[in-house]
């Protein structure tokens, strides 16, 4: 569903994007002019694997998560995108096709930018070349990351760095709401939605309590001791 102008708030995201950051008032204003609002509900795709990357994405509310499926049948995560960042960008900048899909985990808003305009702005805008390479970069830089977190970190630990990440590192008694459910949260930490339950049920003890989507963090301090202290390696990744 496309709805309405940008507004405000909108354009307070768009300016903070990797992509866009670097721009001048009057270049952004540029890109303002040539975005497509849309609205999407939970499971709505923008885009499948093989097609034409016709446009980028950027997203100003709510969550979606990539997927590629293997020659067996079976999907897997790829990553997970929200507030604040674009998909799909070197794919729209070249026209290539996609090899994996994105898919709204829940409600969300996002704009468009199609090919011909991202081009045409790229043209005219040097710094938006630079943008560009800077968003590919930090997109390689998290897949890194998330690598990292899957290789050295025990299935508790990883828990414990998505809740302090979620909650942008608290150092005093928070409340943060789980962005999604359970189940795709315990794909992205890499194990089963069992383990998932078993590994909120130790951080009881380290004062975290659940209930339904909201996640109460008493105590931050003993969560970033168990991250620096607890086992780097589990030899069951679904621990």
């Amino acid at each position: 569903m496309t709805n309405g102008p940008l507004t405000q708030a909108d354009l307070d995201i768009i300016e903070k994007m990797t992509l866009f950051e670097r721009l001048t008032h009057a270049d952004l204003t540029k890109v303002a002019n040539v975005l497509l609002i849309k609205t999407l509900l939970p499971d709505a795709w923008l885009y499948r694997p093989g097609e034409v990357a016709e446009c980028l994405y950027g997203i100003l509310s709510g969550w979606v998560k990539t997927t590629r499926q293997s020659p067996n049948g079976e999907f897997a995560l790829l990553s997970t995108y929200s507030v604040g960042e674009t998909i799909g960008e070197a794919h729209a900048a070249l026209g290539d096709h996609f090899n994996d899909s994105a898919v709204c985990a829940v409600k969300c808003r996002v704009f468009t930018l199609s090919r011909n305009n991202l081009n045409k702005l790229l043209a005219e805008i040097p710094k938006l070349q630079i943008g560009l390479m800077a968003t590919v970069s930090h997109h390689l830089d998290k897949a890194n990351e998330d690598l990292e977190i899957l290789k050295t970190l025990n299935g508790e630990q990883r828990l414990i760095h998505f809740l302090l990440e979620l909650a942008h590192y608290p150092d005093a008694h928070t409340n943060v709401a789980l962005p999604f459910e359970k189940i795709l949260i315990a794909d992205q930490l890499g194990m089963t939605p069992e383990s998932l339950s078993r590994n909120f049920a130790k951080l009881r003890t380290l004062g975290v309590t659940v209930r339904g989507r909201s996640v109460q963090i008493k105590s931050p301090n003993k969560l970033y001791e168990r991250l620096k202290k607890g086992p780097r390696f589990d030899a069951d990744t679904s621990a």
